[in-house]
C-alpha cells in the first residue's frame, strides 16, 4: 500500500514538473516575442530617450570601461534599488565590464546581466529588490552567465538572458539595439498584437518575421567615437546589392531557390587565343628562343661567373690544388647553350648517373657527350650555375626576406613571357603540380595523389585543351603573404591564388575550372563580376553552400540543384555524393556510357565538363615526366630552374603546333631539333653519332699525332686512356685524331694495345 502511494506521488510530481516546464516554455516564448516587438516598434523612441537621458541634469553618465576607449551611455535611472550610495559608480563600472566582455564573441552580441537586472525581475513579478550575483565567463566564443539568487524563480532570469544571447548570435538584433532595449524600463511600454501585425506587414518579403535594421561600418565607427553621444541621429544605410546576371532576380546572398531549367546568360568570350608574335619561317629552336632568348641566357652566364668568383675567393684557403673548382674559367653564351642542350638530352637518354654519360664502356658509351663537353667541365658548370647575385640577399630574419630569392629572376622572366607569347582558349583550369625534391626545405610539400609525393609545389594555370602553362606560382609556405591587385580583402589564401593566376585574363569571358581546394561561393561571385565564369567541385561544409542541399538524401544516379542568382549548387549521387558549384551551367543532364553497364547513365553537364576541362595540369605532367633530366644531387633552386627550362620547351612546342597545325612533329622530335641546334655550335667538332667508340678504334687506320696547342697551353697534354684504366696517372702529348673521343695515348705501347685489343687495359 505504501509502495502504491509513493508511485502515485511520483506520477503526480512528474505531471507537475511537465506542467511547470510547459509554462516556462510559454513564458520564454512570450518574453522573446515581447523583446523583439519592443525593438521593432520602439527603436527610434528608445534612441531619443537615450539622448535625452544623457543631456538631462539628473541622470546619465558616460563611463569608459576597459574596451579601449569605446564609450557606452548607461542611464542612472536603470540602477537597481538595492544599489545605493557609493556603490552606484561601482555598479556602473561593472555594467561597463559586462557590456564589453567578449562583445564580438557571439557575432556582435553583448554579455549583459546587471544592466537588465531590474527589468527582468520586474517581469518575474518580484519588484526591484531581488539581490542577484552575476558571474560572466567568456571563452572560445561562448558566453556563460550564472545567476545566483535567493529566489528560485530567478532561473527564468537566466533563461531570458540565454534567449537574448541566442537572438544576438542569430544576427536578428545588433549590439546597440540590445543596449537600448535593456536600458528602457519594461513598465513604460504596452505591447499589443495589432501593432505587431502591422510591423510584420511592413517587413514585406524580406524573408524573416521581423525586419531589423543593420548598421554599416561608418555607423559603427560613429558609435565608437570618443566624443559626443552614442546615438546622434537615425541613419539608415540600406544594404547595397549588385544585380545578378541577366534574367536573374536580385536576391539575398544566402537565398537559394529551385532552378528553372534555363541556361544562364554567360559573358561572351572576347579573347583572341593563339600566338601573339610573328613566327613566319620559324624553326623549332626559334620557338624555344621566344621563352629563352640570348638576353636571358647572357644574364645566367654573368651571374654564374660572378658566383664562381665569389666562391673561389671565399674558399681559396680550403680548396685543394687538385680540386675541380680550381680549374674554373669564365663561361660564355655558346658554352651555356651546350650545357643546356646536354641537360635536355639527359632527359631523352636516361642513365643511372651523370658520370655514365661520359662512360667509354661498350654498353654505356654515348659519344655526343664527350664530343661536346668534358665531364669535369659539365660538372663544374653545374656546380657554379647561378641566377642572382648572393650579395643582394637579405638576412633570413628580415621581414622582406624572399625564400625564392635564389631563383626570383627566372620566375619573373617566365611569368612575363608565358603570358606575352600566347593567349589560351576559352577553357582554362587551376591546379597544382609537384617537382620532386626530398631534401631539406622549409616549404617542401607532401601530396599523396602526385607521383612525386614530396617536393616543391607549383600552382599552374594551363589551357585545358593543350596544357600550355599561361601563369604559375611557387608555394613558399603557410606563412607566405599574397595580395594580388583588385582582390577582395575577405578572400582566403586559396582564393587569392586563383585570383592572382587568372587576373590577366579577366573581362574576356574565360571558363575557369578549379577543384575543391580553391573553390568558394564568394570567389565565384567575384569572378562573375569580372566576366569570368567558373565551375568546380566543392566541399559540402564550405561557407555559403546551401545546407538544405547537403542534407537532402538521394538515390544513386539522382541529382538535385539550387540556384542563387548566377550561382548553381548541385549534388549528384554516384559511388559517393559529389557537390558542384558553377556559374557556367544549368542543371541539365546528358546520357553517358559507363563501362560494365549496358544502359546509359545520365550525368549533370557540369560534371561532364569538369572532367573534360580540368586535366590541364595532368596533361603537362604527363608530357614532361618521361623526359625530365632532374637528378637527386641537384640543389633545390637548380632543380626548380631546370624544371622551368623544360616547361618552357613544352610551351614552345605548343606554340609551334599552333602556328604549324599541319606538322606531325612530336614533342620528342621537337626536343631533338632544339637540342641539336643548342649543341652543334661548332659542327666540325661533333663526330658522326652512329660511330661507336669501340667499333671505330678496332677498324680503319689510326695514326698518332701531337695534341694541337690551345689558347691557354702551347704544349697541352691528356691523360693516357690505357694507363687510366690500369689506375696509373700518366699524361701524354700524343692522341688519336681518328677515334671519336680523341683519347690521349702513350706511344707506342698503349697506342698499339688500344687499337688492337678488345680489353686494352689488360696487362700482357
Amino acid at each position: 500500500m505504501v509502495k502504491l502511494t509513493m508511485e502515485a506521488e511520483e506520477r503526480k510530481a512528474e505531471r507537475e514538473a511537465e506542467r511547470a516546464a510547459k509554462q516556462a516554455e510559454a513564458e520564454i516564448a512570450l518574453a522573446e516575442k515581447k523583446l523583439l516587438l519592443a525593438h521593432e516598434l520602439s527603436l527610434k523612441e528608445l534612441e531619443i530617450k537615450a539622448r535625452q537621458s544623457e543631456s538631462s541634469s539628473d541622470g546619465g553618465s558616460i563611463h569608459a570601461g576597459p574596451a579601449g576607449g569605446r564609450k557606452v551611455l548607461i542611464p542612472e535611472n536603470v540602477v537597481p534599488n538595492y544599489v545605493v550610495g557609493d556603490d552606484i559608480d561601482k555598479w556602473l563600472t561593472a555594467s561597463e565590464v559586462a557590456l564589453r566582455a567578449h562583445g564580438r564573441a557571439i557575432g556582435g552580441g553583448l554579455v549583459v546581466f546587471n544592466a537588465f537586472a531590474s527589468f527582468a525581475v520586474d517581469l518575474c513579478g518580484f519588484g526591484s529588490s531581488c539581490p542577484a550575483v552575476c558571474i560572466v565567463a567568456c571563452f572560445s566564443g561562448i558566453s556563460l552567465v550564472i545567476a545566483v539568487s535567493v529566489q528560485s524563480s530567478c532561473l527564468l532570469l537566466l533563461a531570458i538572458h540565454l534567449l537574448l544571447v541566442r537572438i544576438m548570435a542569430s544576427r536578428k538584433v545588433t549590439t546597440q539595439q540590445v543596449v537600448c532595449m535593456l536600458f528602457e524600463s519594461s513598465s513604460d511600454h504596452d505591447y499589443d498584437t495589432d501593432s505587431a501585425s502591422e510591423a510584420e506587414e511592413e517587413a514585406g518579403d524580406s524573408g524573416s518575421e521581423f525586419s531589423v535594421r543593420e548598421y554599416s561600418s561608418d555607423e559603427e565607427a560613429t558609435l565608437s567615437a570618443d566624443e559626443g553621444p552614442v546615438l546622434e541621429e537615425d541613419i539608415d544605410v540600406p544594404r547595397v546589392q549588385k544585380p545578378g546576371a541577366e534574367g536573374f532576380p536580385i536576391r539575398r546572398p544566402d537565398t537559394w531557390i529551385a532552378p528553372n531549367i534555363e541556361q544562364p546568360q554567360l559573358p561572351a568570350f572576347t579573347g583572341l587565343p593563339g600566338c601573339r608574335v610573328n613566327t613566319e619561317n620559324f624553326l623549332p629552336v626559334h620557338f624555344f628562343h621566344l621563352f629563352m632568348d640570348d638576353v636571358f641566357l647572357e644574364e645566367i652566364v654573368e651571374q654564374t661567373n660572378v658566383y664562381a668568383e665569389q666562391y673561389l675567393r671565399d674558399n681559396a684557403v680550403r680548396l685543394k690544388p687538385q680540386s675541380r673548382a680550381t680549374q674554373w674559367v669564365p663561361t660564355y653564351l655558346e658554352e651555356m647553350k651546350r650545357f643546356l642542350g646536354l641537360s635536355f638530352l639527359m632527359g631523352l637518354i636516361r642513365k643511372p648517373s651523370l658520370a655514365s654519360y661520359w662512360s667509354t664502356s661498350p654498353l654505356m658509351a654515348t659519344v655526343i657527350f664527350p664530343a661536346t663537353m668534358t665531364r669535369n667541365r659539365y660538372l663544374l658548370l653545374l656546380r657554379m650555375l647561378h641566377f642572382v647575385d648572393n650579395a643582394l640577399a637579405l638576412p633570413r630574419d628580415h621581414p622582406d626576406c624572399d625564400r625564392l630569392f635564389k631563383i626570383r629572376p627566372v620566375l619573373d622572366h617566365f611569368v612575363d613571357h608565358f603570358s606575352e607569347v600566347y593567349v589560351p582558349g576559352k577553357e582554362i583550369s587551376v591546379d597544382e603540380s609537384l617537382v620532386l625534391f626530398k631534401g631539406r626545405l622549409v616549404f617542401k610539400q607532401y601530396i599523396s595523389s602526385k607521383k612525386a609525393r614530396y617536393g616543391i609545389k607549383l600552382y599552374l594555370l594551363p589551357e585545358s585543351s593543350t596544357g600550355y602553362v599561361y601563369n604559375f606560382r611557387v608555394y613558399t609556405g603557410r606563412d607566405s603573404s599574397i595580395d594580388p591587385p583588385g582582390c577582395p580583402a575577405t578572400f582566403g589564401v586559396s582564393e587569392k591564388i586563383v585570383w592572382e593566376l587568372a587576373r590577366r585574363l579577366f573581362n574576356k569571358g574565360h571558363h575557369l575550372y578549379v577543384d575543391n581546394f580553391y573553390i568558394g561561393v564568394q570567389l565565384f561571385t567575384e569572378l562573375f563580376r569580372v566576366d569570368t565564369v567558373a565551375c568546380g567541385t566543392i566541399h559540402s561544409n564550405r561557407k555559403g553552400y546551401p545546407r538544405e542541399l547537403v542534407c537532402k538524401k538521394l538515390e544513386r544516379g539522382q541529382c538535385s540543384a539550387l540556384r542563387n542568382n548566377e550561382l548553381l549548387a548541385l549534388k549528384f549521387s554516384d559511388r559517393r555524393d559529389v557537390y558542384m558549384l558553377s556559374t557556367i551551367h544549368d542543371e541539365s543532364t546528358s546520357p553517358v556510357a559507363v563501362w560494365g553497364q549496358v544502359a546509359e547513365v545520365r550525368k549533370p553537364a557540369c560534371i561532364l565538363d569538369y572532367n573534360r576541362h580540368m586535366g590541364g595540369v595532368d596533361r603537362v605532367d604527363q608530357r614532361l615526366e618521361p623526359y625530365t633530366a632532374l637528378r637527386k644531387s641537384y640543389v633545390w633552386y637548380k632543380k626548380l630552374a631546370l624544371h622551368l627550362f623544360h616547361l618552357a620547351t613544352f610551351n614552345a612546342f605548343i606554340v609551334y603546333k599552333d602556328c604549324s597545325p599541319e606538322s606531325r612533329m612530336t614533342f620528342v622530335k621537337f626536343q631533338e631539333s632544339v637540342i641539336e641546334c643548342l649543341i652543334v655550335v661548332e659542327p666540325a667538332r661533333v663526330p658522326r653519332v652512329e660511330v661507336v667508340e669501340d667499333v671505330a678504334r678496332l677498324k680503319d687506320r689510326h695514326f698518332p699525332d701531337h695534341i694541337p696547342p690551345t689558347p691557354k697551353k702551347e704544349l697541352p697534354t691528356k691523360k693516357c686512356r690505357v694507363c687510366a684504366r690500369r689506375s696509373i696517372r700518366r699524361e701524354s702529348r700524343m692522341y688519336c685524331p681518328e677515334c671519336p673521343s680523341k683519347p690521349g695515348l702513350c706511344v707506342p705501347g698503349c697506342y698499339r694495345s688500344y687499337h688492337t685489343k678488345n680489353n686494352f687495359w689488360e696487362i700482357p
